[in-house]
């Protein structure tokens, strides 16, 4: 890859080290040992060995020596000391090793380094911004985490935490002065005595000491770099002379700064140059090595494929369509996620048809506000008549209540109330695609819901003959055999649902045989369980019946923090992928938090389960469904983790993802306190993968390909958090609260700051058009390619 001089990366290789070399450069380096062993020895003697799958820094202008094994392969890669301190990342403080440090978790560093390690070696233009994006994520997370100075403060619980880091940073920007520990002491309003104490016991050294040691911790980059004399340095970097700078220098490194110098530069440096010329030593690997998926597709062969991603989400119930801003938000979601049916709660009941005062008329003025705003917007009501209010974020199947009234007359008498007046106000086009459902309670009897849906049945058979009617809602995390229990009571008893509904959490309430949560189940995904359903229905039925999944979502547990994550747009795109061409209708649980409230508040400040979080800010699953909302209409290939499909218009969609899933119990557990730093070890390593998809067949001319990547580092509420916190001295409960409640400045930020990166970039096209994307666990990637002219 043919990058300018400016750009941050000095070399990048990936290649097999056959004998001992001596190695220094004057880049700051990374190697990740991919396999076999290599052993580093610095210049003062030291030795390490890397076995396979560690990672390690190499600080620029240090003599170091490799030796190898035999089947050794790394990755090695360098980038600029300029870049590094014009960034503010400090050489001399990083501290990235994981041999050194065999107990901290290095996967993100990991994760990182084959990323740009795969973009950069695919010599391909299309990566250059990504791969910027990337390596000022890696300094960040470098600065954030693997950072050290000289004589480090202790960790006092954060009770000291803000005035050390007030100290810090006071002589980060102060020490080229002639600074004493008095004016200091004047400026924290403390005493110098105090702060003599102060110092000795959180930075484990005086005063002076301390001060000493960061200003030749600075002079190093200009003796190595730069030409100036050592008198110069020494008193543009705080000392009062050449003398004092020459002995404080030798008590550090056992040699005078000349000395240094003179060592650092004798040695000629092994740069990028060496590692592309230098044969003997090397041997360079494909990027294929790195999990890299070829897919060609030639444009001309398509299939007709329905479009019904959006087609239904959850809105809660009606009286939240009465909210001002609950509509607000739904008008901006049919907007960008195309809408069609809003499942709604508690339509028909006291709240929304009111009796009017000593009469037995009914009052429909709340109800026709809803259906107004549904039919204007070319929205449909997909009503759900078997729920009452229950609490869903503190969800507990023994605690639902047993509210049974769809069998009443009272209840009978107000739906027939509520059919003849929508009957009457508006067109029968309309009406005919409405759809109705009535949900059996846990622990209802056969007799009450069956009973309940004949009459429900026959009212709507009577006044909207068109309309669909089923249910019964099973749950999947509830027994099998339930669900067969009551397909069998429906044939028995003579009743024709027009579909079938179920409600999949699966990746919740998955159990095994002795009521452990299953993780292979978790693994297989929601398709499994669809395939299944579909067989019982047609074998227990006689006949095929829709099968309508009318809520579905990863987990209704909101303090896992989950629904924010990266993981949620990838388990959406996965599982609405897989199952979409055999279930019309899939229903999102849910689109708004405001739809509901919690009883308790703690819980409901922690997180909720929504596409629109409590505080109006759209989740990853919000970018998912809309990656998903424009995918074409033509469907040209589908395999695992791809879709390529034509819009009506011409235009081409590529949707691309890495998926996953959970692999330990522990994020599954309700009541119980996940740390908001858990999350991505709740699941399976995932290794990157490099798509590539080559479309063939295309028209000559320029396309305009617009590219969305949905990763950790654009469009995850999670990750913004994530990074406030490990830079916080607060601990994670005060942290959490305070972001779940911020101010009208961090809203608007974070609805900027968590979208989605756009890429707009065009291409020459004879016939065929090559993209590529590598993409970490839980990233989506959404191509829209435009034939210009």
């Amino acid at each position: 890859m043919n990058y300018n001089s400016d750009f941050p990366i000095s070399f990048l290789k990936q290649y097999h080290l056959s004998k001992s070399i001596p190695y220094q450069s004057d880049t700051f380096d990374m190697i990740y040992i991919i396999s076999g062993t290599l052993t580093i020895t610095s210049e003062n003697g030291d030795s390490i060995e890397y076995p396979q799958n560690n990672v390690t820094v190499l600080h620029s202008n240090h003599a170091y020596r490799f030796e190898p094994s035999n089947d050794n392969i790394m990755i090695h890669f360098g980038i600029n000391s300029g870049f590094m301190v014009q960034n503010n990342c400090i050489d001399a403080q990083i501290l990235c090793d994981s041999i050194l440090e065999p107990n901290r978790n290095y996967i993100q560093i990991k994760n990182l380094i084959m990323n740009i390690s795969s973009q950069y070696l695919d010599n391909s233009d299309l990566h250059e911004l990504s791969l910027l994006g990337q390596i000022y994520q890696l300094l960040a997370l470098l600065q954030t985490d693997y950072s050290i100075t000289v004589s480090d403060a202790t960790n006092d619980g954060g009770k000291y935490q803000e005035r050390i880091s007030q100290i810090r940073t006071y002589l980060l920007e102060n020490y080229r002065q002639q600074i004493t520990l008095s004016s200091l002491a004047d400026s924290m309003f403390l005493t110098p005595q105090y702060l003599s104490k102060f110092f000795k016991r959180h930075f484990h050294a005086n005063f002076n000491q301390y001060l000493n040691q960061l200003r030749i911790e600075h002079t190093l980059r200009d003796i190595m770099y730069t030409s100036k004399s050592i008198t110069d340095i020494a008193v543009q970097h705080g000392f009062p002379n050449i003398s004092t700078f020459n002995r404080r220098f030798k008590e550090i490194y056992q040699i005078s700064p000349r000395e240094y110098r003179k060592k650092a530069t004798s040695a000629p440096p092994v740069t990028a140059e060496w590692l592309s010329e230098n044969r003997e030593f090397e041997t360079p690997l494909a990027v294929e090595n790195i999990n890299t998926r070829e897919i060609s597709a030639f444009v001309g062969l398509k299939t007709q494929m329905p479009h019904n991603f959006t087609k239904l989400i959850n809105v809660g119930y009606a009286h939240n369509l009465l909210s001002q801003g609950f509509v607000q938000r739904l008008l901006k979601a049919n907007q960008d996620l195309n809408l069609d049916y809003l499942r709604i709660e508690g339509m028909i009941s006291n709240t929304m048809i009111p009796r009017l005062a000593g009469r037995n008329d009914y009052y429909f003025a709340n109800v026709q506000t809803v259906l107004n705003l549904l039919y204007e917007n070319g929205l449909t009501p997909f009503i759900e008549l078997g729920k009452n209010s229950f609490d869903y974020l503190n969800y507990s199947m023994a605690n639902v209540p047993m509210r049974i009234y769809s069998n009443k007359e009272r209840f009978l008498n107000m739906f027939e109330a509520f059919l003849a007046f929508v009957t009457d106000h508006y067109d029968a086009e309309w009406l005919d695609r409405w759809h109705f459902e009535l949900w059996k309670i846990p622990r209802e009897s056969d007799d009450d819901y069956f009973e309940g849906f004949n009459k429900i049945n026959r009212l709507i058979k009577k006044y909207l003959p068109n309309s669909k009617f089923g249910g019964p809602g099973h749950i999947t995390s509830m027994n099998s055999d339930s669900l067969i229990h009551q397909l069998e009571e429906f044939r028995n008893r003579d009743l024709h649902p027009d579909f079938i509904s179920v409600h999949f959490f699966t990746l919740q309430y998955t159990l095994d045989e002795v009521g452990n949560i299953d993780l292979s189940a978790v693994a297989r995904g929601l398709r499994t369980q669809q395939l299944w359903i579909l067989d019982r229905i047609k074998s227990i039925m006689g006949h095929e019946i829709p099968l309508y999944i009318t809520e579905f979502n990863s987990s209704l547990i909101p303090q896992t923090y989950i629904n924010e994550s990266c993981f949620q747009a990838t388990f959406i795109t996965k599982n609405l992928l897989e199952m979409h061409t055999d279930s019309d209708m899939i229903g999102y649980w849910m689109l708004d938090d405001s739809s509901f409230k919690s009883k308790d508040l703690s819980i409901y400040l922690v997180n909720g389960i929504s596409l629109i979080n409590k505080n109006q800010i759209p989740t990853p699953a919000y970018h998912a469904y809309s990656f998903l909302n424009r995918m074409g209409e033509f469907l040209i290939e589908q395999g695992e983790n791809y879709c390529i499909t034509q819009s009506k218009d011409g235009n081409y969609q590529v949707l691309t993802y890495n998926y996953a899933h959970f692999a330990n119990v522990e994020s599954l557990v309700k009541n119980v306190k996940h740390s908001i730093l858990d999350v991505y070890h709740y699941f399976e390593s995932v290794p990157p993968i490099t798509m590539k998809f080559t479309l063939s067949g295309l028209t000559p001319g320029k396309y305009r390909v617009h590219r969305h990547l949905l990763d950790r580092a654009h469009g995850s509420l999670l990750d913004v958090h994530l990074g406030g916190f490990r830079a916080s001295i607060i601990d994670e409960t005060e942290y959490m609260y305070k972001i779940q409640t911020p101010a009208r400045a961090d809203v608007d930020y974070l609805r900027k700051t968590c979208v989605p990166e756009e890429r707009v970039i065009f291409l020459n096209v004879e016939s065929e058009l090559t993209l590529s994307i590598t993409l970490n666990a839980h990233n989506v990637c959404f191509f829209d390619i435009a034939k210009e002219y």
